[in-house]
Parts: C-alpha cells; sequence; structure tokens
C-alpha cells in the first residue's frame, strides 16, 4: 500500500494504516470494501472494473495492515460554467477505527488528487443532524454554503 504526499498527516498512528487510491489492479480489494462496508454482496467484475478504470471515479480506501477499515467514493465531471467539480460521493470509516484521523486522510488525499487534476471545487452534500460528518468537514477546510440539505433520489430499477 502506498500512501500519498499528506494523507497521513492527520494519523496520530500514521504508521500503522495506509491511504490508497484503488486503480483496475485493485478490483478484488473494491468488491471486499463492497461487501463489508455496503453489503454488497458480490458485485459483478465487469462493474469494478468500469468502476477503477475509468479515471473520472476515485475510490481511496484506508487500510490498518491488508485489512480496508475506511472507504471514500469521489466522481470528477465538467460543469456548463467551465469548471471541473468532483462529487464525494460516500465515506465511511469502520466503527473500530473512527476518531483516529482517518476520515480526515481520506479528505486530504482526494483534495491532493484534485489538486494534482486541476480541479475548481469538491462538492460533498450531508444532514445537518450528522454532527460527525460536518465536523469531518469543517476540519478538513470545507465551507458551509447552505442552512438546509435536503436529498431526492430517482431510483430507475424500482418495480413499477
Amino acid at each position: 500500500m502506498q500512501a500519498g504526499k499528506k494523507c497521513l498527516s492527520a494519523l496520530d498512528n500514521w504508521n500503522m494504516f495506509s491511504i490508497k487510491r484503488l486503480d483496475i489492479n485493485d478490483i478484488a480489494v473494491a468488491g471486499r470494501i463492497g461487501q463489508k462496508f455496503l453489503q454488497a454482496g458480490n458485485v459483478p467484475q465487469t462493474h469494478l472494473q468500469d468502476l477503477l478504470s475509468d479515471g473520472r471515479n476515485m475510490v481511496i480506501a484506508a487500510f490498518a495492515g491488508d485489512a480496508p477499515v475506511g472507504f471514500m467514493v469521489a466522481y470528477r465531471f465538467s460543469g456548463l460554467a467551465g469548471k471541473t467539480l468532483v462529487y464525494l460521493y460516500d465515506i465511511e470509516v469502520e466503527p473500530g477505527y473512527r476518531r483516529q484521523g482517518i476520515g480526515q486522510s481520506l479528505v486530504m488525499a482526494l483534495i491532493d488528487i484534485c489538486r494534482d487534476q486541476r480541479v475548481d471545487q469538491i462538492w460533498v452534500g450531508s444532514s445537518l443532524s450528522n454532527r460527525a460528518a460536518c465536523a469531518l468537514w469543517k476540519a478538513t477546510g470545507a465551507t458551509r454554503v447552505s442552512d438546509q440539505y435536503v436529498e431526492f433520489t430517482y431510483d430507475l430499477r424500482a418495480p413499477d
């Protein structure tokens, strides 16, 4: 496992953890993360190949030894205003490893990647009642832009 340039600065026990952006060679690891954190069952290998081979997708994982203990998924896209944006879609740290700086390290790894790719802005949505998430965004330098957060979804695979 490789640690990013600044990724581990937030960890008190930095030598116990590593942070890595997953790539096409990490299909099995991505599958384990999906099963462990998202109860995803057996995700088809072709789906994981598509996810990890598309450079716009950023899957970053935290490891204690070889065991994944946290992850994040973010997506880069171009906006009509001429800016390159990243949406931080999902982040989770295993309960026994929380409050050790792993979430901060995952976010800082994403920030480093985005700076290298000349991304203009990272966007993350969060419920204001999720105090841990709001504290994480604030601790890593995010600016709160709204007093409310409402999320809607279109489930395109729902039964009729």
